[in-house]
Protein backbone atom coordinates (compact mmCIF):
# COMPACT_ATOMS: atom_id res chain seq x y z
CA UNK A 1 0.00 0.00 0.00
CA UNK A 2 2.65 2.71 0.61
CA UNK A 3 4.34 2.10 -3.04
CA UNK A 4 0.31 2.36 -4.40
CA UNK A 5 -0.06 5.38 -2.52
CA UNK A 6 3.14 7.16 -2.99
CA UNK A 7 3.75 6.39 -6.74
CA UNK A 8 0.04 7.33 -7.16
CA UNK A 9 0.80 10.95 -5.26
CA UNK A 10 3.49 11.46 -7.92
CA UNK A 11 1.29 10.85 -10.98
CA UNK A 12 -1.59 13.51 -8.97
CA UNK A 13 1.15 16.16 -8.38
CA UNK A 14 2.64 15.73 -12.17
CA UNK A 15 -1.50 15.39 -13.72
CA UNK A 16 -2.22 18.61 -11.74
CA UNK A 17 1.15 20.61 -10.60
CA UNK A 18 0.38 22.58 -13.85
CA UNK A 19 -2.96 23.50 -13.50
CA UNK A 20 -3.31 24.23 -9.45
CA UNK A 21 -0.25 23.54 -8.01
CA UNK A 22 -0.91 20.25 -7.02
CA UNK A 23 -1.26 21.15 -3.12
CA UNK A 24 -3.62 17.84 -2.38
CA UNK A 25 -3.09 18.33 1.25
CA UNK A 26 -3.89 21.14 3.46
CA UNK A 27 -0.75 20.37 5.46
CA UNK A 28 1.21 21.24 2.11
CA UNK A 29 -0.96 24.65 1.34
CA UNK A 30 -0.33 25.69 5.04
CA UNK A 31 3.41 25.41 4.96
CA UNK A 32 3.45 27.11 1.34
CA UNK A 33 1.41 30.15 2.71
CA UNK A 34 3.76 30.35 5.63
CA UNK A 35 7.15 29.84 3.67
CA UNK A 36 6.17 33.54 1.90
CA UNK A 37 7.37 34.52 -1.35
CA UNK A 38 3.68 34.91 -2.84
CA UNK A 39 3.44 31.58 -3.65
CA UNK A 40 -0.61 31.44 -2.77
CA UNK A 41 -2.42 34.26 -1.18
CA UNK A 42 -4.16 33.67 2.34
CA UNK A 43 -7.60 33.49 0.36
CA UNK A 44 -6.50 30.75 -2.41
CA UNK A 45 -5.20 28.65 0.32
CA UNK A 46 -8.49 28.87 2.44
CA UNK A 47 -10.25 27.78 -0.78
CA UNK A 48 -7.73 25.31 -1.55
CA UNK A 49 -7.87 23.76 1.74
CA UNK A 50 -11.76 23.39 1.68
CA UNK A 51 -11.46 21.76 -1.83
CA UNK A 52 -9.17 19.24 -0.18
CA UNK A 53 -11.57 18.77 2.58
CA UNK A 54 -14.01 18.20 0.22
CA UNK A 55 -12.07 16.19 -2.11
CA UNK A 56 -10.95 13.85 1.17
CA UNK A 57 -14.56 13.15 2.30
CA UNK A 58 -15.63 12.13 -0.98
CA UNK A 59 -12.31 10.37 -1.88
CA UNK A 60 -13.29 7.99 1.66
CA UNK A 61 -17.53 7.65 0.31
CA UNK A 62 -15.86 6.35 -2.95
CA UNK A 63 -13.54 4.20 -1.06
CA UNK A 64 -16.59 2.81 1.29
CA UNK A 65 -18.89 2.68 -1.71
CA UNK A 66 -16.64 0.77 -3.73
CA UNK A 67 -14.90 -1.56 -1.13
CA UNK A 68 -17.84 -1.64 1.37
CA UNK A 69 -15.09 -1.69 4.10
CA UNK A 70 -13.39 1.57 5.97
CA UNK A 71 -11.29 2.25 8.91
CA UNK A 72 -10.25 5.13 10.97
CA UNK A 73 -7.01 6.75 12.09
CA UNK A 74 -7.06 6.04 15.42
CA UNK A 75 -3.15 5.85 17.09
CA UNK A 76 -4.96 2.90 19.20
CA UNK A 77 -5.34 0.76 15.79
CA UNK A 78 -1.28 0.55 16.22
CA UNK A 79 -1.52 0.05 20.03
CA UNK A 80 0.21 3.42 20.70
CA UNK A 81 0.21 6.16 22.66
CA UNK A 82 -1.27 9.37 21.44
CA UNK A 83 2.18 11.04 21.64
CA UNK A 84 3.61 8.23 19.68
CA UNK A 85 1.05 9.20 16.80
CA UNK A 86 1.86 13.05 17.16
CA UNK A 87 5.05 12.53 16.90
CA UNK A 88 5.38 10.24 13.70
CA UNK A 89 2.80 12.61 12.37
CA UNK A 90 4.54 15.74 12.23
CA UNK A 91 7.77 14.86 11.60
CA UNK A 92 6.67 12.49 8.75
CA UNK A 93 5.05 15.60 7.45
CA UNK A 94 6.99 18.01 8.03
CA UNK A 95 9.55 15.64 5.61
CA UNK A 96 6.64 15.92 3.19
CA UNK A 97 5.88 19.95 3.09
CA UNK A 98 9.98 20.41 3.28
CA UNK A 99 10.40 18.06 0.13
CA UNK A 100 7.30 20.20 -1.91
CA UNK A 101 9.44 23.45 -0.80
CA UNK A 102 12.61 22.70 -1.80
CA UNK A 103 11.35 20.96 -4.75
CA UNK A 104 8.20 22.90 -5.77
CA UNK A 105 8.31 26.57 -5.09
CA UNK A 106 12.06 27.13 -4.46
CA UNK A 107 14.46 28.49 -6.81
CA UNK A 108 15.39 24.82 -7.97
CA UNK A 109 11.99 24.57 -9.57
CA UNK A 110 10.82 23.65 -12.15
CA UNK A 111 12.41 20.70 -12.57
CA UNK A 112 11.50 17.43 -13.78
CA UNK A 113 12.09 14.63 -10.47
CA UNK A 114 9.85 17.42 -7.79
CA UNK A 115 6.65 14.81 -7.85
CA UNK A 116 8.87 11.98 -7.97
CA UNK A 117 10.62 13.00 -4.78
CA UNK A 118 7.83 13.84 -2.98
CA UNK A 119 6.32 11.11 -3.84
CA UNK A 120 8.74 9.10 -2.38
CA UNK A 121 8.76 11.05 0.63
CA UNK A 122 4.94 9.48 1.31
CA UNK A 123 6.45 6.21 0.66
CA UNK A 124 9.57 6.44 3.18
CA UNK A 125 7.03 7.88 5.75
CA UNK A 126 4.98 5.54 5.75
CA UNK A 127 7.23 2.63 5.53
CA UNK A 128 9.00 3.94 8.83
CA UNK A 129 6.44 4.21 10.85
CA UNK A 130 3.96 1.43 9.25
CA UNK A 131 4.50 -0.74 12.51
CA UNK A 132 3.81 2.54 15.18
CA UNK A 133 1.34 4.65 13.23
CA UNK A 134 -1.43 4.65 10.21
CA UNK A 135 0.48 7.34 8.39
CA UNK A 136 -2.22 9.55 7.26
CA UNK A 137 0.48 13.14 6.93
CA UNK A 138 -2.78 14.66 5.21
CA UNK A 139 -5.55 16.25 7.56
CA UNK A 140 -8.38 15.77 4.35
CA UNK A 141 -7.49 12.17 4.14
CA UNK A 142 -8.18 11.87 7.79
CA UNK A 143 -11.53 13.47 7.79
CA UNK A 144 -12.06 11.83 4.51
CA UNK A 145 -11.67 8.15 5.89
CA UNK A 146 -13.32 9.10 9.27
CA UNK A 147 -15.92 10.76 8.12
CA UNK A 148 -16.68 7.20 6.16
CA UNK A 149 -16.44 4.66 9.05
CA UNK A 150 -19.18 6.94 10.66
CA UNK A 151 -21.02 5.47 7.95
CA UNK A 152 -20.26 1.96 7.88
CA UNK A 153 -22.26 0.48 10.20
CA UNK A 154 -20.13 -2.57 10.61
CA UNK A 155 -17.33 -0.29 11.50
CA UNK A 156 -15.49 -2.12 14.30
CA UNK A 157 -14.20 1.04 15.78
CA UNK A 158 -14.45 4.73 15.27
CA UNK A 159 -12.18 7.67 16.25
CA UNK A 160 -11.61 8.68 19.40
CA UNK A 161 -11.60 12.42 20.33
CA UNK A 162 -8.31 12.18 20.71
CA UNK A 163 -7.24 10.34 17.65
CA UNK A 164 -9.17 13.52 15.70
CA UNK A 165 -6.91 15.70 17.46
CA UNK A 166 -3.80 13.90 16.50
CA UNK A 167 -4.25 12.89 12.89
CA UNK A 168 -5.70 16.66 12.43
CA UNK A 169 -3.41 18.98 14.09
CA UNK A 170 -0.37 17.15 13.98
CA UNK A 171 0.34 17.45 9.99
CA UNK A 172 -0.77 21.35 10.46
CA UNK A 173 2.04 21.56 12.83
CA UNK A 174 4.77 19.64 10.72
CA UNK A 175 3.86 22.21 7.44
CA UNK A 176 4.15 24.77 10.32
CA UNK A 177 8.02 23.28 10.89
CA UNK A 178 8.79 22.92 7.16
CA UNK A 179 7.99 26.49 6.49
CA UNK A 180 10.40 27.43 9.17
CA UNK A 181 13.11 25.19 8.32
CA UNK A 182 12.59 26.47 4.60
CA UNK A 183 12.94 30.13 6.08
CA UNK A 184 15.89 29.33 8.01
CA UNK A 185 17.83 27.49 4.72
CA UNK A 186 17.15 29.43 1.92
CA UNK A 187 17.48 32.74 3.63
CA UNK A 188 18.97 33.98 -0.31
CA UNK A 189 15.33 33.24 -1.79
CA UNK A 190 14.04 36.15 0.28
CA UNK A 191 17.09 38.22 0.03
CA UNK A 192 16.05 37.89 -3.59
CA UNK A 193 12.99 39.05 -2.95
CA UNK A 194 13.69 41.81 -1.11
CA UNK A 195 16.01 42.98 -3.83
CA UNK A 196 13.23 42.72 -6.37
CA UNK A 197 11.02 44.54 -4.38
CA UNK A 198 12.96 47.65 -4.02
CA UNK A 199 14.08 47.28 -7.64
CA UNK A 200 10.37 47.51 -8.57
CA UNK A 201 9.80 50.20 -6.01
CA UNK A 202 12.72 52.01 -7.51
CA UNK A 203 11.80 51.99 -11.36
CA UNK A 204 7.99 53.39 -9.96
CA UNK A 205 10.08 56.30 -8.33
CA UNK A 206 11.79 56.80 -11.06
CA UNK A 207 8.26 56.72 -13.41
CA UNK A 208 6.69 59.11 -11.21
CA UNK A 209 9.27 61.76 -11.60
CA UNK A 210 9.24 61.45 -15.07
CA UNK A 211 5.53 62.01 -15.12
CA UNK A 212 6.10 64.75 -13.17
CA UNK A 213 8.51 66.39 -14.88
CA UNK A 214 6.25 65.44 -17.82
CA UNK A 215 3.19 67.79 -16.20
CA UNK A 216 5.57 70.90 -15.80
Amino acid sequence: APVAIGLMLAVEIYTFGSVSGGFLNPAVTLAVVLAGRQKISSRNAALYMAAEFLGGIAAGFAAFAGTEKSFCFDYAAKSQSWGTGFELEMLFTMALCGIVLAAGTSNDAPNQYFGFAIGCTVVAGALACGGFDQGSFNPAVTVGMNIANYANGNAIQNPSVGAWFVFTLAPFVGGALAAGVFRGTRSNEFEEEAFETEEMNGQLDVQASSEVKLEV
